[in-house]
């Protein structure tokens, strides 16, 4: 299995490179705090991912820099992405390609027209594909990363990995998403996404048998927006609720904005001096 490199280099972003989705904005790594963040995880109900209207990202506001590869180039194209396996390539079109069904221009329940990164399955069982991001290139790394699910082998455990900025595992998920059919279906197409504040450096996807096949690898830089307790990146009335509502002593709470175990005035404070919309 694929490891990690041991040391990666934290870097403040001072440029933007333009892409699908792009704002030019200067921001830093996010800071440190006394209550480490958790991997957020979003893996949307039981709904087919079809076509690039269906990521769960591509309209939000306030990205930094966001990229979605569907290799429809026939190679990873986007900046600052690495995708590797053993063996693994950009599949191109043909019976048993499982692209996300949109990208051939027509949605009609086949993925055989696209293209799609696959993991080729092996005798020795399961396979792993490897998502990996350059924070030389990109300057600052992504805080959420995605990616659809489009074929796998019926039964087979999928093992979603997260690292951290030290190259270290964050957390896992494990999902089951395998079907029967391998000439190109979508219906069981899914999308699976992770985000954390502080960035991500990898993904690594494990398969207990059988090969992989996923497409539309997203991924992007959100600015953090300190002052919102409810992660909708506005300051408002429910953030000033939340703080009011948990006064006093509190143990890594969102209402604790300032990290000093307790909602007091400082956090009031900080929440009215950031109303409004985050920028």
């Amino acid at each position: 299995m694929n490891s990690f490199p041991t040391t990666l280099t934290t870097m403040r972003r001072a440029s933007c490179v333009a892409g699908i989705v792009a704002v030019c904005i200067m921001v830093g790594p996010a800071s440190a705090q006394d209550c480490e963040a958790e991997p957020a995880w979003l893996v949307p109900p039981d709904t087919p991912y079809l076509e690039i209207a269906d990521s769960p990202w591509l309209a939000e506001e306030g990205w930094g820099y966001f990229w979605l590869d569907n290799f429809e180039m026939g190679y990873v194209m986007t900046p600052g992405l690495t995708m590797s396996a053993d063996p693994g390539y950009v599949r191109a079109p043909g019976t048993f390609t499982d692209s996300v069904d949109g990208d051939d221009g027509v949605i009609d329940g086949s993925g055989a027209e696209g293209h799609s990164y696959h993991a080729m399955y092996t005798d020795t069982g399961g396979v792993w594909l490897l998502i990996e991001f350059d924070p030389e290139y990109l300057e600052v790394l992504p805080t959420h990363v995605g990616f659809v699910w489009t074929d796998g082998l019926e039964g087979a455990e999928l093992i979603v990995e997260v690292f951290d900025l030290e190259r270290t595992p964050m957390d896992a998920r494990s999902v089951h998403f395998g079907n029967a059919a391998y000439t190109g279906s979508t219906a069981e197409d899914r999308f699976i996404g992770v985000s954390h504040p502080d960035g991500i450096a990898g993904v690594r996807l494990t398969t207990t048998d059988g090969g992989l096949e996923i497409d539309h690898v997203q991924y992007g830089f959100m600015p953090e927006c300190p002052s919102d307790t409810n992660g909708d990146r506005r300051i408002d009335m429910v953030d000033l609720l939340t703080v009011l509502s948990a006064w006093g002593p509190c143990e890594c709470c969102p209402a604790d904005l300032d990290g000093d175990q307790s909602v007091g005035f400082t956090d009031l404070l900080e929440v009215l001096s950031a109303w409004g919309a985050c920028s």
